[in-house]
């Protein structure tokens, strides 16, 4: 633990300072959302690294299947993609599979926190849902249960 800076007497020790355990369990999740509401949201599993095969294999696919049932008509015809400059979003496997899929997508202009969606719609809407509660396990996390 660390030290609090104080005076102290020859030969006693100092305080501990108290840090809060950042090492709570803790979960990733991969969210789409159109201008209404989340559409698809994936978790990452423990240990698993959100690469561009995971983005691409779980997310972008579980995406897709949700909007063809949603949209039996048109499926993803129309689909613009937003997302981040993150290189799991921008690899170019993953670009080829968004290609082919047939997702169309909208550049991110790089340096622009301002413009992220999820900074002003996502984020507040999702506090809203988890604010103040205590989850045990990970599938309460899951939005809509």
């Amino acid at each position: 633990m660390g030290q609090i800076k104080s005076w102290l007497t020859n030969g006693s020790n100092p305080p501990e300072k108290a840090r809060p355990d950042f090492r709570n369990d803790k979960v990733l999740y991969s969210i789409f959302f159109d201008a209404d509401k989340p559409v698809a949201q994936v978790p990452v599993p423990k240990g698993e690294r959100l690469n561009g095969e995971f983005y691409v294999d779980k997310c972008l696919r579980e995406f897709k299947k949700v909007y063809k049932t949603r949209r039996p008509r048109t499926g993803t015809r129309g689909i613009k993609l937003l997302h981040d400059n993150a290189r799991p979003h921008v690899s170019k496997y993953v670009r080829e599979v968004i290609e082919d899929i047939g997702f169309e997508t909208i550049e991110h202009p790089p340096y622009t926190p301002d413009l992220s969606l999820c900074d002003f719609w996502l984020f507040p809407e999702l506090k809203k849902h988890l604010g103040g509660q205590l989850f045990h396990i990970r599938p309460e996390l899951q939005m809509g249960h």
